[in-house]
């Protein structure tokens, strides 16, 4: 590709339809339940079962039932506030999702890095960073920081 063959959008389009989103991984969606099976096997959750399920088996009702009662708030505590933090740092990365800039249809472009696709044509400046994998056609006093790929 030389440097006056670009994209059109809809060239792009199919592409991304065809070899998909620029991602490395795709994180799991997160779920109300495994975040609840996560918490309940914590030590501490397990300890206070094993204690309930003892003070059971003796003949301390009460007991019992005050320490499950005190087992199912703590989860449902920590299940709720652990499902605000992940979707809040969801939201986050959403928001902070990098961009690219590109040369589509002979015009540059701002799009998210997950856009970027085969053939694209990379405009990078200082401070860049590099959306994709690609070849450098031109550059002027090029310097690339690799310490985050270490």
């Amino acid at each position: 590709m030389t440097g006056e063959e670009v994209l059109t959008t809809q060239e792009a389009l199919q592409q991304l339809a065809k070899v998909g989103l620029n991602e490395i991984y795709k994180p799991k969606p997160m779920r109300f339940l495994d975040i609840f099976f996560e918490e309940i096997q914590e030590p501490m959750m397990l300890l206070l079962l094993v204690t309930g399920v003892l003070y059971s088996i003796l003949g301390n009702l009460g007991d019992a039932i005050i320490i499950f009662a005190i087992i199912i708030l703590l989860v449902l505590s920590e299940v709720l506030t652990e499902y605000r933090a992940k979707k809040a740092i969801a939201s986050l990365a959403e928001i902070a999702a990098l961009k690219a800039v590109v040369k589509r249809d002979g015009q540059i472009i701002e799009v998210k890095s997950t856009q970027v696709v085969p053939g694209d044509v990379l405009i990078l400046t200082t401070g860049t960073k590099i959306a994709a994998d690609g070849k450098v056609e031109r550059g002027i006093d090029l310097e690339i920081d690799e310490s985050a790929l270490t």
